[in-house]
């Protein structure tokens, strides 16, 4: 729930709040969200929630989405390749905050929809 419908419950047990609960008495957001901002948000919601990046790639796919999520990616790839002996598959997912360290001559491999 969201803090308004929270302290609307909460004023209505303590009898302050005459309007009844519903999906149509929630106050709509004032502030219309740039595509940065809108990009930013969900890299910090696929950072904790990875699954939402491979929902992204099927059906429920927005047009805007996947072009911005597969440069983040390609860029964590990238730097984790410089860095590591990593074999990662382009459908991999990696958190930005994600430590993978490789043992000397070895290679650390991550498969497709896996997710770190």
């Amino acid at each position: 729930f969201c803090a308004s419908v929270l302290a609307r419950i909460f004023r209505r047990q303590q009898g302050q709040c005459s309007k009844p609960i519903a999906a149509g008495n929630v106050p709509p957001r004032t502030k219309r969200r740039t595509a940065r901002e809108f990009e930013e948000r969900h890299k910090e919601r696929m950072t904790w929630i990875p699954w939402l990046y491979f929902k992204r790639q099927g059906s429920e796919l927005l047009p805007r989405d996947l072009p911005w999520a597969r440069r983040w990616q390609a860029d964590i790839h990238e730097r984790l390749m410089d860095f590591e002996q990593v074999d990662l598959h382009p459908d991999c997912f990696i958190a930005p905050d994600a430590v993978i360290v490789a043992e000397p001559r070895r290679v650390v491999e991550v498969g497709k929809c896996s997710s770190i």
